[in-house]
């Protein structure tokens, strides 16, 4: 064999070598999947979607850890750029959409809308927390008055649907009312109350409720912000010092701190953090904005403070959420463009 032909074949081995290296790592955010240290397992996104509202949790698992569920926003594909002659008409087509992935295959099994395209967002979803129920902000189309397509004061009219994503039977639909059409929709931690904006509905049968029955349900458990955030049961709060970069678990009725978890944060680092407590509140995932633009991603064990996860990346989103076995994350990633759209990336941890 010629050294010409060697050479080109060799050419070939380590091209093909670098492509796939590229489309296996690639979907992982450039992680080092082949060695392991982060574990990331996959990677899906969707095309012309955008994950979270204003609305948390942006992204749930299924009771059975099978599917995530994740809220967001759709774009129409290729909408032509509109002639601008105001500010609403600048905005993009889109709608309020919920997506649903195979967490084994990693892999889009469904999508619920909220209708027809429209020049801004006109409706809202969310999930629970437990990822047994979804609900969506459905306005009729046109029901916006014209120039109210932004802002805390555009309403329509619509009405609030509430379905199950653990495959029970169960849901309802309320009746026709006014509402925002960027509302917030979040579930109370036990599944039994649904809050939009400033109503309250029983989950189960559609009722309204008045604030004061509503008494203390707690909305978003186990989430919170450097300040402060509580484990589920309420038991255990962590914080983080922007000045130290410690982040600190103590007790949280007596403030005692019982142990400073490992941090790869350095004094300063960080513009802004947040924490996601595990269901059992046994552990915790932290995801922290750094000055320059990328995220820093850590998980621990509470009780004995290991470190289990620990990464930096520009492809990671804001909404995490843990598995009911609490051995998989789930964290949002980012979108280079609109096209290649947002989704989630998938972490096994020991």
């Amino acid at each position: 064999m010629r050294w010409g032909s060697i050479a080109v074949i060799a050419l070939l081995v380590v091209g093909g070598a670098a492509w796939w290296s590229y489309r296996e790592l690639q979907p992982c955010g450039r992680l080092d999947l082949l060695l392991n240290s982060s574990g990331c397992a996959a990677v899906r996104t969707v095309p012309w979607f955008t994950v979270g509202t204003k609305s948390r949790p942006g992204v749930a698992f299924t009771p059975d850890g099978k599917r995530l569920a994740m809220v967001g926003i759709e774009v129409e594909e290729e909408a032509p750029e509109p002639e601008a002659t105001s500010e609403a008409s600048r905005l993009p087509l889109q709608r309020a959409a919920l997506v649903t992935i195979d967490v084994s295959r990693a892999t889009v099994v469904n999508r619920v809308n909220d209708g027809a395209y429209q020049r801004g967002l006109a409706g809202a979803f969310g999930v629970s927390s437990t990822g047994r129920y979804a609900a969506g902000v459905f306005l009729d189309p046109g029901s916006l008055q014209e120039g109210q397509t932004e802002g805390p004061d555009a309403k329509g009219s619509g009405r609030i649907r509430v379905w199950r994503l653990d495959g029970r039977p169960g849901g309802w639909q309320s009746p026709q009312m006014t509402l925002s059409h960027q509302a917030l929709v979040q579930f109370s931690a036990d599944d039994a109350v649904l809050r939009v904006d400033d109503r309250f509905f029983d989950v189960g049968s559609g009722k309204q409720l008045s604030s004061e029955s509503v008494g203390n349900a707690q909305f978003y458990p186990g989430w919170g912000t450097g300040d402060g955030a509580f484990s589920p049961d309420r038991g255990v709060k962590v914080t983080w010092n922007y000045r130290t970069g410690v982040v600190a678990a103590s007790e949280a009725a007596s403030g005692r701190v019982v142990r400073e978890l490992p941090t790869a944060l350095d004094p300063g680092q960080a513009q802004t953090v947040s924490f996601r407590f595990s269901p059992s509140g046994k552990r915790l995932a932290m995801r922290a904005t750094l000055y320059g633009g990328d995220v820093m991603l850590q998980g621990w064990e509470v009780g004995s403070g290991r470190r289990i996860l620990s990464l930096t990346s520009s492809m990671l989103g804001i909404e995490t959420a843990w598995s009911p076995d609490e051995k998989t994350l789930a964290v949002s990633t980012s979108g280079m463009t609109q096209r290649t759209g947002e989704g989630v990336a998938l972490f096994h941890l020991p």
